[in-house]
C-alpha cells in the first residue's frame, strides 16, 4: 500500500499454498510444490550488461543442484531506453529457451523510472507467473557463483504469503557487504550495515520481496523518478513491523550505477541525476521526517554552491530546480 493507503498497480487474487503453474511445461508442474521466482530487471541504456545478466541467470538455472524444491524461474525486463532499442530483439533471439525458464521483455516507450518501471516489472510477473517470491535485480550486477541455488534454498524455508524482504551479500571492488545500507536522517549519510538502524533498507541493486510483502505494500512509490524509491519503501515497512533480512547463500557483484550515471564522481554526473536526486531527498523528507525536511534543503543549496564554484552552473541550476520541484510537489 501506499503512503496515502492506495496501492500503487492492481493485484491478481493470492496463489495461497498450491503447486505453481508451469509456464513453459505444465507437465512438470504435476506433483510436489515448485517454487516460482520472478526476476525484474530495468534497463536504461544498458543493453550488454542486461544480456550478461540473463545469461549467467540462465546459466545458474541450468546448474541449478537443489532438490527440496524445483524452480521454475520468470525474467521480466522493462527497458526505459530511449537510444539504445536493441535490447528487445537481443532477447529475441536469445537461444533455445531452458525449461522452467521464461524471459520477456516490456517496452513502456520511454523512461519512465526506476520504481514505475520496477512496478510494471512486478506487476506483470505478479499477474502472468503468480511468483512465490520476487528478485529486483539492477542491470549492472552480476551473479557470484552458486548464488541462485543459495537463493532458493533460503527461501524454501519462508512462507511466500508473510510479508518479508531483504538485501543480498554484495561485492564491489574486493569490498563486500550484507546487502543492508543504514541512512540517517540527520546527515543523509548512509553506510553499510547488518544490525538496527532507525532507516535500514536492502541495497536497490538486489532486493528480494515475498508475495505477501509485494501485496501489502504494492511496490515502489513512483513519485520518486530515481534514487529513494528503495529507503521509501522500507520506511513504509519498518512503519508496519516488517525489518530487512539479509540473505548470505545469495551474493553478487554490483559495479554501480551503471543507468544512473552515479557510478560517476559526483560532479560528473548527468544533469538529470542532480535534479533527481534534489527532488526525490525532499519528497521523502516530506513524507518520512518532514522535521527535518531542512537537512535536505542545505546539504542540496550547499552542493549546488559547490557545482557553481567548480564552473558547472548548469548543474547547480538542476539542483535548485530539483530541490524547488521537491518542495512544491
Amino acid at each position: 500500500m501506499s503512503s496515502y493507503g492506495q496501492p500503487w498497480v492492481i493485484l491478481p487474487e493470492p496463489r495461497m499454498s498450491r503447486p505453481c503453474p508451469s509456464t513453459l511445461n505444465p507437465e512438470a508442474a504435476q506433483g510436489a510444490h515448485r517454487m516460482c521466482l520472478a526476476v525484474v530487471v530495468v534497463s536504461y541504456e544498458t543493453t550488454t550488461s542486461v544480456l550478461a545478466l540473463i545469461d549467467g541467470l540462465r546459466e545458474q538455472s541450468r546448474q541449478m543442484t537443489t532438490e527440496q524444491m524445483p524452480l521454475e524461474l520468470s525474467i521480466t525486463v522493462v527497458d526505459n531506453s530511449v537510444d539504445d532499442l536493441g535490447l528487445p530483439g537481443r532477447i529475441a533471439s536469445l537461444p533455445q529457451p531452458i525449461p522452467n525458464v521464461v524471459i520477456r521483455c516490456l517496452e513502456p516507450m520511454g523512461n519512465i523510472g526506476y520504481g514505475r518501471g520496477n512496478n510494471r516489472g512486478l506487476a506483470e510477473a505478479a499477474a502472468r507467473d503468480r511468483p512465490d517470491f520476487f528478485w529486483v535485480l539492477n542491470p549492472d550486477v552480476s551473479l557470484r557463483p552458486d548464488a541462485l541455488n543459495g537463493l532458493v534454498l533460503n527461501l524454501s524455508r519462508r512462507d511466500p504469503r508473510h510479508p518479508w524482504f531483504a538485501g543480498t551479500v554484495t561485492y564491489n571492488a574486493g569490498h563486500h557487504s550484507c546487502g543492508l545500507i543504514a541512512f540517517d536522517p540527520l546527515t543523509m549519510h548512509r553506510r553499510d550495515s547488518c544490525v538496527a538502524a532507525q532507516v535500514l533498507y536492502p541495497a536497490g541493486h538486489s532486493i528480494v520481496m515475498s508475495d505477501g510483502f509485494w501485496r501489502q505494500f504494492g511496490g515502489f512509490d513512483p513519485a520518486y523518478f530515481l534514487f529513494f524509491e528503495e529507503i521509501d519503501l522500507a520506511c513504509r515497512a519498518l512503519a508496519a513491523g516488517v525489518v530487512p533480512d539479509s540473505i548470505a547463500g545469495a551474493a553478487v557483484e554490483h559495479q554501480g550505477g551503471a543507468g544512473t550515471g552515479s557510478a560517476l564522481r559526483f560532479a560528473q554526473r548527468p544533469s538529470t541525476t542532480h535534479y533527481n536526486a534534489a527532488r526525490s531527498a525532499l519528497l521523502f523528507y516530506k513524507r518520512h521526517f518532514p522535521n527535518l525536511v531542512l537537512v535536505p534543503v542545505a546539504l542540496k543549496l550547499a552542493h549546488a554552491l559547490f557545482l557553481a564554484v567548480r564552473a558547472r552552473p548548469h548543474k547547480a541550476l538542476y539542483t535548485l530546480a530539483g530541490v524547488w520541484s521537491g518542495i512544491r510537489t
